[in-house]
């Protein structure tokens, strides 16, 4: 079984993989600044560290757990995305985070990203954090062989409405209202 410590705003693909892996039996801890959401299906266990925290701290969880796996959120960059104008970096936490790593024996960082980075025609201020923290992943897991994987996840459907879907929701709203399309996509 793994500790696994999930870092980051509310997530939705961090709570289909903490669900997943709470139901296969590991155990899970959670820092975020959130006040009051759970991370995961409210009839499972967890410890949640709620706050602003620092390298020391971040530090002092992750050798009290005895952390092997740690998940960095980026929904607040990946999900809904269009309906927040201003938004607040989170390059300073992950740095923070890469720092105290470089110290400690981790199995996996894995940080979650977005597949809409593969079209450099839709970028958006989020878009383009997103890929900052992919270079900065690789950057730390060249120069300190740091075992980082980088997962570029698609969008995931829930109770969402169409408006808080991204891209993808733009178009099914104009499929629906049988407006044209049209795709920031090349042919390629």
């Amino acid at each position: 079984c793994m500790n696994v410590l999930f870092a980051g705003p509310w997530d939705i693909a961090g709570a289909y993989i903490s669900d997943r892996l709470f139901c296969e039996g590991h155990t899970l801890y959670w820092i975020t600044e959130e006040p009051k959401r759970l991370l995961w299906n409210k009839h499972f266990k967890g410890q949640v560290y709620r706050g602003s925290w620092r390298r020391e701290d971040y530090l002092r969880i992750l050798k009290a757990h005895s952390i092997d796996t740690v998940v960095f959120l980026t929904g607040a960059l990946r999900e809904n995305f269009d309906s927040f104008p201003e938004y607040q970096s989170q390059l300073g936490t992950l740095t923070d985070l890469l720092n105290v790593l470089r110290g400690y024996s981790l199995k996996r960082l894995i940080y979650l990203s977005s597949l809409e980075l593969d079209y450099p025609g839709i970028y958006a201020p989020v878009l383009t954090e997103l890929a900052a923290g992919e270079m900065l992943c690789q950057a730390y897991r060249k120069a300190y062989a740091l075992p980082i994987l980088i997962l570029r996840l698609g969008l995931i459907f829930g109770g969402f409405s169409l408006g808080r879907m991204g891209l993808t929701g733009r178009l099914l709203e104009k499929i629906r209202s049988g407006a044209s399309l049209e795709l920031p996509f090349s042919s390629g």
